[in-house]
Order: C-alpha cells, then sequence, then structure tokens
C-alpha cells in the first residue's frame, strides 16, 4: 500500500534534493514538480518496504509514466501505482496546459496593450500630420475611424473632412466649428463640446453640438445633409 509520494530532483552539479508529500495532497505535489527547474525529476510511491518510480522527466522532455514497464510480483500494489501514476500525469499534464494558457493570456493581453499604445500613438501622429499651417485647421481630409481622444481640439475648424465614425470621446471641443463635414457615427461621448457647433449647406446654418455628458449610453451623432 502507497503511504505517501516522494519528489526527488536532480540538479545540474549532480545533487539530488527529496521532498515527501501526503497521498492525498497530490495538487501540492503538482504545484512543486511544476515549478521545479533542474536536469531530471522522479515521483515515487512509497511503501512500507520500497520505493517505486511513477513519473520521470529528464530536461527538456515531457514526463512520462514509468509505471508501464514495470512488473512487479505484487498485482495489487503494481494496480494501484499504475493508478496513481495515471492520476498524476493527468493533473501535471492538466495544471502545465492551464498555466500555459494563463502565460499566453497575458502576453496577448501585453501585446494588445502595447499594440494599443502604439495605435494611440500613430493616430495623433497622423493627426497632427494632417493639422494646417496654424495648427488648428483641418481642411479638405478624410480621417474615418481616427481616434482623437489624446488630442485637444479646442478652437479647431474643420473644412469638408470625412470625419465617418470618428471617435471624439471626452476630447476638448470647446469653440470647435465643423464646415460641411460629414459626421455619420462619429462619437462624441462626454466630449466638451460648449460652444462647439456644425455649419452645413451654404447658407451656414450653425447647429450646436450640445454638451453630451450622459454615462448610461453613448452618443452618437450623424450630421444632416
Amino acid at each position: 500500500m502507497i503511504l505517501f509520494y516522494m519528489f526527488m530532483k536532480t540538479m545540474p552539479h549532480g545533487m539530488t534534493e527529496k521532498a515527501e508529500f501526503h497521498k492525498n495532497n497530490i495538487d501540492y505535489l503538482v504545484e512543486t514538480y511544476l515549478s521545479t527547474i533542474c536536469n531530471r525529476k522522479e515521483i515515487y510511491a512509497v511503501t512500507e518496504t520500497e520505493q517505486i518510480l511513477l513519473i520521470v522527466q529528464n530536461e527538456n522532455e515531457l514526463p512520462r509514466n514509468a509505471m508501464l514497464l514495470d512488473d512487479s510480483e505484487d498485482k495489487d500494489l503494481w494496480i494501484e501505482c499504475q493508478r496513481a501514476a495515471g492520476t498524476v500525469l493527468q493533473q501535471l499534464l492538466l495544471k502545465n496546459a492551464l498555466i500555459q494558457k494563463e502565460n499566453m493570456e497575458k502576453m496577448l493581453e501585453k501585446a494588445g496593450s502595447w499594440m494599443e499604445q502604439k495605435q494611440r500613438f500613430s493616430y495623433v501622429k497622423e493627426i497632427k500630420k494632417k493639422q494646417g499651417c496654424c495648427k488648428k485647421v483641418f481642411k479638405d481630409k478624410r480621417m474615418e475611424g481616427y481616434d482623437f481622444r489624446e488630442i485637444n481640439l479646442a478652437d479647431s475648424i474643420f473644412i469638408n473632412c470625412s470625419l465617418v465614425g470618428a471617435n471624439f470621446s471626452y476630447v476638448n471641443l470647446e469653440n470647435a466649428i465643423f464646415i460641411n463635414c460629414d459626421l455619420e457615427d462619429a462619437v462624441f461621448y462626454k466630449a466638451q463640446t460648449a460652444n462647439a457647433g456644425v455649419i452645413q449647406g451654404t447658407y451656414k446654418y450653425i447647429k450646436q453640438i450640445g454638451d453630451w455628458t450622459d454615462e448610461k449610453e453613448k452618443i452618437f451623432y450623424s450630421a444632416k445633409k
């Protein structure tokens, strides 16, 4: 009968270290195993008279069931150890897969954050390129879907610009004027729009954008032709 498990690791200099684990505490055994970096790892089942190798893993290899080749005279003990080896190996593989998934998600999250910052920086750079000589005028520019959230647009003038789907959320648009611009599906959520307006057509009719600050929903504005 198995009394407990023993985890043995072999270090690069050839020295070995051992640790004992209760047979009902496989989770801690698996965590210790996976967090250990060494040349060789072994898990044994310890009985009253012997130590039986269950799992073995050499450096740069996957863990494997060492009981597959065992032919013990004690069939009941062999069956118990075979089941134990299968259970431990299954937990090792499942836990390792979970760790790999979590690491991948962290990498993707980090990459996504980096790409978002890069994308925003690119928008800022591109928007500044499209500004006129006075740095407050945009004339005849195509800026569909542009993200203006990091740009101060107070006192800016947009003339004949395509701004379909542009994002002006939280942007300072005080005293900004949009002259004959396409603002379909543009987003002005919580933008500062005091005295901002839209001029459409030959009569230069000014329509106030208004202070849209409703936190319960996003506000979209579609210019009337």
